[in-house]
Parts: structure tokens; sequence; C-alpha cells
């Protein structure tokens, strides 16, 4: 049996979890149309991998498309990665 190997991380600013919350009153799963509908909101721990601090920096509710809601994921980050360095 092969031990499974592991990538070090490539970026020093890591995503450790994200928990979320939409609201929307749908019963349906959201389609991509319809997705910006729904008011979305998360929040993130980061961790700066050399230093090993961690951070939470939380995303405002909002209608945000999933490109949308990575790119503010990618901005909180480069935010967290400059309080830290």
């Amino acid at each position: 049996m092969r031990a499974a190997r592991t990538k070090p991380p490539t970026d020093d600013v890591v995503i450790v979890s994200v928990s979320g919350t939409s609201k929307g009153g749908r019963r349906k799963p959201l389609t991509k149309s319809s997705r910006r509908e729904e008011l979305r909101s998360e929040v993130v721990r980061l961790r700066h991998v050399p230093s090993g601090k961690e951070g939470v920096i939380e995303i405002p509710p909002g209608h945000y498309s999933k490109r949308e809601m990575q790119l503010l994921r990618e901005e909180a980050k480069k935010k967290f990665r400059a309080t830290v360095v």
C-alpha cells in the first residue's frame, strides 16, 4: 500500500474553513441564474502557514454569484496576508 503524498501549500495563506448562510426561502436547489437572488454571507477562517497565525474575516450579507463569492474569498486572503506581514 502506498502512502498518500501531500503537497506543501503553494500559498502562504490557506483557508482553514468556511461557514456560510443563505436566505432566500427557496426549496429547490439554486441554478446559476437564480443564485444571485439569495442573500448570502460567509465567515472565513484563515491561517498564515509560516507563522501559524489564524484569523477570521467575515463577508457581509449580499446578493453574490458563485464567482463573486470566490473573488471575495481571495480578497479576504489578501487582507489577512497584509495584516500578518
